[in-house]
C-alpha cells in the first residue's frame, strides 16, 4: 500500500516554512529503506479528523513550551530559544506532511528526498524516525545499502512481527550519530565479542580488529543478513540477528566488571566524553547540572540505564535468565583472561592498550551506605554470579 493511497492530509505547508527549510532537502534514517524492504506493516490511514488534531497539537507544541519555560522555570530565554526550536519543528513536521500530500497528484519526482518519502509504507514510520539534512543523492544510496539486511529464516528482525522491538534492533544496528562501531564479529577465526559497555571493550575491540585484523570483518554482513553492528549489541540480539545455528559454532565471550566501579566509570564518561557523540549531548547536559554522583545514581541514568541506553550488564551475556556466551572473563583481570580465550582459540597472545579511560578518584571514594546498597540491589545477580564486593 503506498502512501499517496492512504494519506488524507488537508492544506498546503505554511509558505514561509517552505522558502526556510525545504532548500535543504529531508531523508528519513537510513533503516526506513531495510524497514519497508523487509518488514511488513501495516499501513496507518490518517483521516481528516485525525490529521486536524495532530496539526493542533503541532501547532500549540512551541506555545506551550514557551509558556512552561516563563511560567515555571522564569526563564524567558530559555523559553523564547525553546519557542523557536519548537516553531521550527513544526514547520518541518506541515512540510513533511504537505509532500506526502503533494504525492497525490506526483507521479514523478525530482529530489532524492522525495523519492526516498515514495516508499514509505506507513506515515507512523514517518512521524517516528529521525530526518537527516544536507545528504545528496550518492550520499542517501550509500548509507541506504550500507543498512541492506537480508533475509533468512533465521533473521528475527524479518520474523518478528513485534514493530517496536523491530524498530528498536535496526536503530541499534545503525552506525550513523551513534558512537564509533567497532567490527567484533570475525568469522575467519570464528568469533564473537560481545561489548558490555564500561568493560574495557574498546581496548578488547581495537586489539582484535588490529592483531586479527581480515577483510572480511568489515564484509561480513552479506552472509550474515547484518552490516558492522553497533559495538553494544547485546548477545541474544546477536544470535538472533545471526541465526542459532551460525552462533553456535562460533566462539562468544564478553567482560564483565565490579558494579559499584562500573557506575563510577559511567559517570565520569557521560562528563569527559559523551559530548563528543551528538545523539548524548541533551543527556550530557542534564547529568552536569545534577552536580554530582548520588544525584546521578538517583535519576534514570542511575536506576535503569546502562551507559547510553536502558538495561543491566547481566543483560548483554544472557537470554530467559541464562548466560548464553562462551567465557565471561573480568575486566579486573582483563589481560588474562584475553589470553585464555586467545589460547582457546590457538591464536597468538593480544596485547591490550587502554583506551576511553577517565580521570577520576578511586570508587569507594564516592559511595554512601545509601548509594552503596543501592547499585548492590541493582546488579545482584552480577555480584552473586561473579562474586563481587565493594
Amino acid at each position: 500500500m503506498k502512501v499517496h493511497e492512504t494519506v488524507r492530509c488537508p492544506g498546503k505547508a505554511i509558505p514561509l516554512a517552505g522558502i526556510l527549510l525545504h532548500w535543504r532537502g529531508y531523508i528519513m534514517d537510513e533503516y526506513i529503506s531495510a524497514f519497508n524492504r523487509y518488514a511488513t506493516l501495516e499501513a496507518e490511514i490518517l483521516n481528516e479528523k485525525g490529521y486536524r488534531l495532530n496539526g493542533l497539537i503541532i501547532l500549540f507544541r512551541p506555545i506551550l513550551r514557551f509558556l512552561w519555560c516563563y511560567i515555571v522555570r522564569g526563564d524567558i530565554l530559555l523559553g523564547t530559544r525553546g519557542l523557536i526550536h519548537a516553531m521550527l519543528k513544526a514547520m518541518g513536521e506541515y512540510i513533511r506532511y504537505a509532500k506526502l500530500w503533494e504525492m497525490q497528484n506526483t507521479t514523478r519526482v525530482s529530489h532524492p528526498s522525495t523519492r526516498i518519502y515514495s516508499e514509505i509504507r506507513s506515515t507512523d514510520q514517518a512521524g517516528k524516525v529521525c530526518i537527516n539534512y544536507n545528504l545528496n543523492e550518492k550520499a542517501i544510496n550509500i548509507k541506504r545499502s550500507l543498512l541492506k539486511i537480508m533475509i533468512t529464516k533465521d533473521n528475527l528482525l524479518v520474523r518478528s512481527t513485534g514493530v517496536k522491538f523491530k524498530l528498536e534492533i535496526v536503530r541499534r544496528l545503525s552506525t550513523v550519530d551513534r558512537m564509533n562501531s567497532i567490527p567484533t564479529i570475525l568469522p575467519k577465526h570464528k568469533l564473537i565479542f560481545i561489548h558490555i559497555p564500561k568493560t574495557g571493550g574498546s581496548s578488547v575491540a581495537n586489539a582484535l580488529v588490529e592483531n586479527l585484523n581480515t577483510q572480511e570483518t568489515k564484509a561480513l554482513s552479506r552472509p550474515l543478513g547484518i552490516l558492522q553492528p553497533n559495538r553494544h549489541l547485546k548477545a541474544q540480539e546477536v544470535k538472533y540477528l545471526l541465526g542459532e545455528k551460525i552462533w553456535n559454532e562460533f566462539f562468544s565471550f564478553a567482560f564483565v566488571r565490579n558494579p559499584w566501579d562500573l557506575m563510577v566509570s559511567q559517570y565520569h564518561w557521560w562528563l569527559q566524553k559523551a559530548a563528543q557523540y551528538p545523539s548524548c549531548r541533551k543527556d550530557v547536559i542534564k547529568i552536569k547540572r545534577m552536580g554530582n554522583f548520588t544525584n546521578f545514581l538517583n535519576s534514570k541514568y542511575g536506576q535503569k540505564m546502562f551507559h547510553d541506553t536502558t538495561g543491566n550488564m547481566f543483560d548483554w551475556i544472557a537470554e530467559d535468565n541464562q548466560i548464553i556466551v562462551n567465557f565471561v572473563g573480568k575486566f579486573e583481570n582483563l589481560q588474562n583472561d584475553l589470553n585464555e580465550v586467545c589460547q582457546h582459540l590457538n591464536l597468538e597472545q593480544i596485547k591490550l592498550p587502554h583506551t576511553n579511560k577517565t580521570k577520576r578518584k578511586p570508587y569507594r571514594d564516592y559511595y554512601n551506605n545509601e548509594t552503596k546498597k543501592f547499585v548492590a540491589h541493582r546488579f545482584q545477580k552480577t555480584i552473586e554470579m561473579f562474586g563481587y564486593e565493594f
